[in-house]
């Protein structure tokens, strides 16, 4: 879709272990729980929760010979993302990202399977 716009919003619970990047398994002070280990402690305490919103601004295709022969092969646009992180009692603190991005097709094969 050469001139559109792709976004999507990803949570991040502060307890989600497999995916949010302030909780260590290992270590006592970012795990969540009380000094005891008994009582998991509110979102906040040593983990915050994230919410990004990520947006993907694709360039429209140009009318040079490279853009009209590998139309379809490369993506490029603007890549904006607001990072919003929740802590004790919903205090909340946005951050906002911007740049470029650029995707390239490496196969046209619609579905890969395993030989």
């Amino acid at each position: 879709m050469p001139g559109g716009t792709l976004s999507t919003t990803v949570n991040l619970p502060y307890d989600d272990q497999a995916s949010n990047p302030f909780l260590h398994t290992y270590h006592p002070d970012h795990d969540n729980l009380d000094a005891t280990f008994q009582h998991e402690l509110p979102g906040g305490s040593e983990s915050y929760g994230i919410s990004r919103q990520i947006t993907l601004s694709l360039n429209s295709p140009g009318s040079d010979f490279v853009s009209l022969t590998q139309f379809g092969q490369a993506f490029q646009g603007a890549y904006t993302e607001t990072i919003t992180m929740t802590g004790l009692g919903n205090a909340t603190r946005t951050f906002n990202v911007a740049g470029t991005f650029a995707l390239s097709r490496i196969s046209s094969i619609p579905v890969l399977t395993r030989p």
